[in-house]
Parts: C-alpha cells; sequence; structure tokens
C-alpha cells in the first residue's frame, strides 16, 4: 500500500483516540469521585492519543529509542484500559503489578532500542509485552459476573482477544524483517486498522459497562437510606425478593429489631444534627456484627432491624446480646464535647416462620422489642405467643402487667 494509506490510517485512529480522550478528560472531573475507572479510561485514550501521534511525527524512518517510546505509551494505554476495568466491575487491587509490568516493558524496550541497529527486536519485545496485557485484559473481563453486563463483557472480551490475536500475528512479520536483515519498519495499515477497532470496542464495551454500573448505582440509591446509608425499607423488600429466588423458597433465619434508648433527648437536648450524627455512629458500630448474607435496615427514625437468615433464634439472641452489651459498657458518641453512653433495646423473632410473611416477622421483632422498652430499656426481648395479648403492635398496651 502507499505510504499515505499508512499515515492516513494512523491520522485516523488518532483522531478517534482523540476524540475519547477530550470526552473523559470532560467527563472525569464530574464522575471520577463516584466511578474512579473514568479516570483510568480517560488516560488510557490519552496514552494511545500520545502515541499514535508520536508514531506520526517519527515519520516513515523511525529512530530507535522513537519507536520504543511510543509502543510504551501504548502498553501503558492498554494497562489503564485493563485498570479501568478492574475498577470498573469492582476489582481495585490489581494497579501496582499492571504498573510493573508497563515498567518492565518499558526497561525491555529502550533496552533493545539501544542494543540493536535495527528496530526489530523492540518491536518483537512490543508485540509479546501488548500480548501478555491483552490476556491479562481478557481473563480480568470474564470475571464479570452480573448477567445485565453481559453485552460490556461480550464486547470487551472478544476486544482483548482481537488484541492478543493481533499482536501473535504481528510477530512473524517482525521475526522475518529481522532474519531478512531488514533495518526499517515496514508499513503495515492493516495493523493500526485492527488497533483501531479493538480500541473502539474497548471503548464502547467500556463506557456500556460503565452507564450500566451507573444506572445500578442509582437503583441502588433509590434503596438506601440517605443518612446512614443502610438499606431502607423499598431495599429491604428488593433483597428479600432476591433471597427468595436464591433459596427457591421462604426464607428462614431470624430477625433482630433494634431501638436507640432516649433517643429524643439527644435530639431536644443537642439538637437534631446531633441526632443524626448518633444515628450514623449507631448504623457503623451495628455493621461490624452482621455477618456475611445479612441485611442491615433503617426503618425509620431511630429503628433499625438485623435480618439474619438461616440463624436460630437462639443464635441471633445471643448476637443481640452482644450488641446490647458492646453499646452499655464500652461504646461512647461525642455530642458537643460531651461523651454520651447510647443504649438500644432489642426484639428477636423467627424468621419465615409458621408460613408468616416478613411483615408479620416484622410485628413481632416489634412486639417483643415493645416488651423490652416496657420492662426498663437497654435489653433484649424474645416474641413469643406469650406476648401477643399484652401489647398491641404499634405500642399501645392492653396490660400494665407483661411478660418480659
Amino acid at each position: 500500500m502507499p505510504v499515505l494509506d499508512f499515515f492516513t490510517t494512523l491520522w485516523l485512529a488518532s483522531m478517534v483516540c482523540g476524540l475519547f480522550a477530550l470526552g473523559g478528560l470532560l467527563i472525569a472531573p464530574t464522575l471520577r469521585g463516584a466511578m474512579p475507572s473514568v479516570s483510568r479510561l480517560t488516560i488510557a485514550n490519552v496514552a494511545m492519543f500520545a502515541g499514535l501521534v508520536s508514531r506520526i511525527l517519527a515519520g516513515v524512518q523511525v529512530d530507535n529509542l522513537a519507536y520504543a517510546l511510543f509502543w510504551t505509551l501504548w502498553l501503558a494505554s492498554n494497562a489503564a484500559m485493563v485498570s479501568a476495568l478492574r475498577h470498573g466491575i469492582g476489582l481495585d487491587n490489581g494497579d501496582r503489578q499492571l504498573s510493573l509490568l508497563v515498567v518492565a516493558g518499558a526497561v525491555v524496550l529502550h533496552v533493545t532500542a539501544l542494543a540493536f541497529a535495527s528496530p526489530q527486536p523492540t518491536a518483537i519485545a512490543a508485540c509479546l509485552w501488548m500480548a501478555a496485557i491483552s490476556i491479562i485484559g481478557a481473563r480480568v473481563t470474564w470475571q464479570v459476573k452480573p448477567e445485565f453486563l453481559s453485552r460490556a463483557k461480550v464486547c470487551i472480551g472478544l476486544a482483548f482477544v482481537s488484541g492478543v490475536v493481533g499482536a501473535l500475528a504481528h510477530l512473524p512479520m517482525r521475526v522475518g524483517d529481522l532474519l531478512a536483515g531488514r533495518t526499517l519498519i515496514s508499513q503495515t495499515p492493516s495493523t493500526y486498522v485492527l488497533l483501531l477497532s479493538v480500541w473502539l470496542a474497548l471503548n464502547i464495551g467500556m463506557m456500556l459497562l460503565l452507564y450500566l454500573r451507573l444506572v445500578e448505582r442509582v437503583g441502588d440509591l433509590a434503596h438506601l437510606d440517605e443518612l446512614t446509608g443502610l438499606l431502607n425499607r423499598r431495599g429491604l423488600s428488593v433483597k428479600m425478593r432476591e433471597r427468595r429466588r436464591e433459596f427457591g423458597s421462604v426464607v428462614q433465619g431470624a430477625i433482630v429489631m433494634i431501638d436507640i434508648d432516649h433517643f429524643k433527648h439527644v435530639n431536644d437536648t443537642y439538637g437534631h444534627a446531633s441526632g443524626d450524627d448518633v444515628l450514623r455512629w449507631f448504623s457503623e458500630n451495628l455493621r461490624r456484627f452482621m455477618r456475611h448474607g445479612d441485611l442491615l435496615v433503617r426503618l425509620g427514625g431511630e429503628e433499625f432491624s438485623l435480618i439474619m437468615p438461616a440463624c436460630p433464634v437462639n443464635d441471633a439472641k445471643a448476637v443481640a446480646e452482644r450488641i446490647r452489651d458492646e453499646f452499655d459498657s464500652r461504646a461512647t458518641v461525642i455530642c458537643q464535647g460531651v461523651s454520651l453512653r447510647i443504649t438500644a433495646s432489642f426484639g428477636v423473632a423467627q424468621l419465615g416462620g409458621d408460613g408468616a410473611h416478613l411483615d408479620q416477622d416484622l410485628q413481632r421483632a416489634d412486639e417483643a422489642l415493645y416488651c423490652a422498652k416496657r420492662a426498663g430499656r437497654n435489653r433484649v426481648q424474645t416474641w413469643s405467643a406469650a406476648i401477643v395479648g399484652a401489647v398491641h403492635p404499634y405500642g399501645a398496651s392492653a396490660s400494665a402487667n407483661l411478660a418480659v
């Protein structure tokens, strides 16, 4: 092909990457706090754009060090893309390894550029390193689990696989040039057509993935309590439906209803802002007692619920006693410079027992909680049929003598 076709392809690829980079630079400052993968995606496009521009500026006769430089930029761009993918799916512990891989690749590329008169060894090393990073990207892609991300997964996975194939397919050509003693890199527009296709697929796949993640996060916000970050009532309903699908039947276990003692006094004495601080502090301390699979809900005001699937009522009562003891004897919160000891009352009931629905189970736990409050607060009460006639589920007592 004529030289013009080669550089036309480079210009086209650089313009596409430049547009992606510009878009990322405009969007990243807004989303980087909530979605750090956006910044990494922007870095990937900036590095790819810089690499393509440096290749154009190098001209037909490429200097060895210039050749090593723009391959280093392309390696960095691919590593940044893999990093964006990792953060996009919640894997945020692989950046160090990717950085070390890029540094090692840069060292190898520049050593070969200095050690050999021909750029072919540098090109061979670049193909191997590019294939290695693409393989890592393909492996990360298959760790994408949620079904709603399947289209993004396929797009990104095929792009990384194509990158591996392209890099390895490019290898025999460079080995052939080396064996033939050629000191110039033969111009291959098809290589950059493949590079552009792969890069387009990666960007489209990543944008789709990040968009779906953002939609998921917005949906999650509707299910979370704004003040504490815990589930709200709507979120509890959604999570319980998921649990029922997971278990294939009624979810059984235990419910612990929790209410902060004398919370109105905190609000009246220190103000509602201090009351909000207490609620946040209280919820953070409650989180420490959750098992994997438990659900912690703020039902409203100072009332919380800990849903414990597959947990016997006696074990849930023991957990409630540990939480009560923690707040009673060790946990304190500072309100306007005053150290307060916050206590709580607990009602424990069975979850999914006797064919009861979730609302009925919550009502029973609430009845037990009310008994604990009437008995003096700062205690744990387990629900039983004996208390049904003694306490109204909404707090109106039918008898002055409660069985506690």
